[in-house]
């Protein structure tokens, strides 16, 4: 929340949310033993929902809201198929698809989802002045 305030004051509440999403994004590139896609992927989805957290955290002026949201998120990973060995995986991807094929496409929804509400804000904001 520091950080975000920091380079808002800087730099202004939009590139704020972009810079902040974006390192947000790479952190989570960190982890080992992806492929190039799903690195590629996983930095487009996390970048996302990156930009989702920096609304909710104006939106609400704390980081807190935020945090709960991303453990909830970590939690329900299972369920979204990042691990099907997991007795909480509950779709059912088609079986021709590689494990790669599968993180790729549950990232892609995450992407979906956080810019779904990305969007929504925006055209709220812009409809309320």
């Amino acid at each position: 929340e520091a950080a975000l305030k920091q380079i808002e004051e800087k730099k202004g509440r939009k590139w704020a949310a972009i810079l902040s999403s974006l390192v947000f994004g790479l952190a989570h590139t960190l982890n080992g033993g992806m492929t190039p896609v799903e690195i590629l992927w996983i930095a487009i989805g996390t970048a996302s929902v990156g930009m989702m957290f920096c609304i909710l955290t104006y939106e609400t002026g704390t980081i807190w809201r935020g945090v709960i949201l991303h453990i909830f998120m970590n939690t329900k990973e299972r369920i979204l198929g990042f691990n099907t060995e997991s007795s909480l995986y509950m779709f059912e991807f088609p079986s021709h698809m590689s494990q790669e094929e599968i993180f790729c496409t549950t990232w892609m929804v995450m992407c979906v989802v956080s810019w779904s509400v990305v969007i929504w804000y925006w055209w709220k904001k812009k409809q309320n002045g």
